[in-house]
Parts: C-alpha cells; structure tokens; sequence
C-alpha cells in the first residue's frame, strides 16, 4: 500500500513542479511566498487525494463502478472548490458544502501562499 501511496506521490509532485517551472519560465506567474510551503501544501492536499481514490478502489469490485465513483467525487469538488471561479456571491450552503471537501483547501492554500505570501503557520490549519 505504502508503494502505491509513494509512487502516485511522486508522479504528482513531479508534474505539479514541472507545471510550475513552466508558468514561472513562461507566464511569469507572481510568487509572494516561498516554494517550499507550497510544495508542503501539493504534498498533504496530494496525499489526501490518493488515499481517497485509493479507499474508493478497494472498497469497489468493479473497475467501472470506481471510476463512476470517483468521477462523481471530483466533479463536485472542481465546481465547489474554487478552481474554476470564486463562490463569494454564492449561497450560503454551496459556500458551507465547499468548506466540506478537501480539494477548497488546497486552492485557498495555494492561493494564500502564492498571492499573499503566506508562510507555513498560516497554512497549517
């Protein structure tokens, strides 16, 4: 299990560093905080996810079910979360259900470290 957590972990930071040496090469992509909090950030939010579709897949037979599964688990976390666009002018319940997945607080981390330079106490809760 642990060589299954580890090797999606490292395709995963891979990638994000990757993604992020080109927006920053490329886009000049603002930076106020440090990359190393936000790499810690990538790590948690990354580990969280996996396990998540890591229970999913072992407690489903069906490859199709799992896949159907966590299709309708993501969905509702990239709509809810604030990837997309901000919920500040939504109902109060969508705004509370967002609170709910843990995809809304990788983005507010993310973006309290990249926009507004904050470190790794901040972050933490």
């Amino acid at each position: 299990m642990l060589a299954q957590v580890l090797s999606r972990l490292l395709v995963v930071l891979a990638v994000n560093t990757i993604v992020y040496a080109l927006a920053d090469g490329l886009l000049a992509v603002p930076m106020q905080g440090a990359y190393w909090v936000l790499g810690l950030v990538y790590t948690a939010s990354a580990l969280c996810l996996i396990i998540l579709g890591l229970i999913v897949a072992a407690r489903l037979r069906n490859e199709e079910l799992a896949d159907g599964l966590l299709n309708l688990i993501s969905w509702p976390m990239l709509l809810f979360s604030g990837v997309w666009f901000s919920l500040e002018g939504a109902n109060p319940i969508a705004q509370g259900f967002a609170q709910l997945l843990p995809l809304t607080h990788l983005v507010n981390a993310a973006r309290a470290v990249m926009l507004d330079g904050a470190g790794f106490i901040e972050v933490w809760p």
